[in-house]
């Protein structure tokens, strides 16, 4: 049996609706894909927005967005990004922003959330406690970092080959559910005019750390 289509409310504090539309249709090339996309997923864009910015630790901006949720059945919310939704959650507030996270769970959807590395590239924006009540962590590489593995695949440096070619590592830092993907990692390639297609399944964080 095929599983239906989450419903999925995008919220997002940087993409102009223009934008958005060019992300939407490099990542779901093929119409069938577009149009399944299209009915199921609701943007909200800050810089669309009347109000010009959304603030995940208002309360009135909550509420409103916990009707919206339970009116339109949403199984999942994405936030892109905390610095541009939530920056005060970055500085001491991390308890008032999981408590809302909550929330939204409790209502039958899950919570995706988009934190940006240090500059460094080996912590993230914020105090380490954002890291230790997230239940999932997933560190996202794209070409920059993949092409510089001296131990990549032949498979994941063909994909490489096209510069229009979309290819991102998920490295699966911390992840409760399912285990077998903890410490793993997974390479995706998105050929231009193509389907997404698994280059690397579940290899281990040692083979490339």
């Amino acid at each position: 049996n095929t599983a239906a289509p989450c419903k999925v409310l995008f919220l997002d504090g940087e993409l102009t609706v223009e934008q958005f539309k060019a992300r939407f249709k490099q990542l779901t090339p093929s119409t069938p894909l577009r149009e399944l996309a299209r009915g199921n997923i609701y943007p909200m864009l800050a810089r669309d927005s009347k109000v010009g910015r959304y603030d995940l630790l208002d309360k009135t901006f909550q509420a409103n967005l916990i009707r919206f949720i339970v009116r339109n059945g949403i199984t999942v919310v994405e936030v892109d990004n905390l610095i541009t939704l939530g920056d005060k959650a970055l500085h001491g507030r991390e308890d008032e922003l999981f408590n809302f996270f909550y929330e939204i769970e409790s209502h039958g959807a899950a919570v995706i959330f988009v934190n940006h590395a240090t500059k460094d590239n080996e912590h993230f924006k914020g105090s380490a406690d954002i890291a230790s009540k997230s239940q999932t962590i997933i560190q996202v590489e794209g070409r920059p970092v993949l092409a510089r593995d001296d131990d990549a695949s032949d498979a994941i440096k063909a994909a490489l080959t096209n510069d229009g070619d979309a290819v991102a590592r998920l490295n699966f830092l911390k992840c409760k559910l399912p285990p077998k993907l903890n410490q793993k990692h997974e390479v995706y390639h998105l050929p231009v005019g193509g389907t997404w297609r698994s280059v690397c399944t579940f290899a281990g964080l040692s083979t490339w750390h």
